[in-house]
């Protein structure tokens, strides 16, 4: 457990990620020296400490933690022009656009049901012509 000990050195003076977290710090604290570091200095404590690690071991400024794993451009489901080509994104959402799609190209009798919502959203990276494939093989 990290101590809080008035013998604590500066913030400004530890070198490692390690001494960092030898010690008890306060959010202020910790959030003035990601800003003075160049750092991302929002969220909660533990984040903000992590970050302020992994700058003092590596010298990198973006902490990996903060980086969302995206599977290109993203893609306004309400009104984008679908295709069976349009790429499944993190960003998917189940709108009235996309119900269209999956009628115009399933049948008229296409319904989302919890399964393949999930199967939608678990399935970024692949495209809605893999996802009709997908529906027409769940209904048989």
């Amino acid at each position: 457990m990290p101590k809080r000990d008035e013998n604590r050195p500066p913030i400004a003076k530890i070198r490692t990620g390690a001494e960092l977290r030898r010690w008890h710090w306060l959010r202020p604290e910790l959030q003035a020296h990601a800003r003075a570091c160049g750092v991302r200095h929002t969220g909660g404590k533990f984040t903000i400490l992590d970050r302020i690690a992994h700058y003092l071991d590596t010298g990198e400024t973006t902490w990996p933690g903060d980086l969302r794993k995206t599977t290109g451009a993203q893609t306004d489901w309400h009104s984008a022009d679908l295709t069976p080509e349009t790429v499944i994104t993190d960003n998917y959402k189940n709108t009235q656009n996309v119900r269209r799609f999956f009628r115009a190209r399933a049948g008229a009798d296409f319904k989302f049901d919890i399964s393949f919502m999930n199967w939608m959203r678990s399935n970024a990276g692949k495209s809605l012509g893999d996802a009709v494939a997908e529906y027409k093989r769940r209904k048989g």
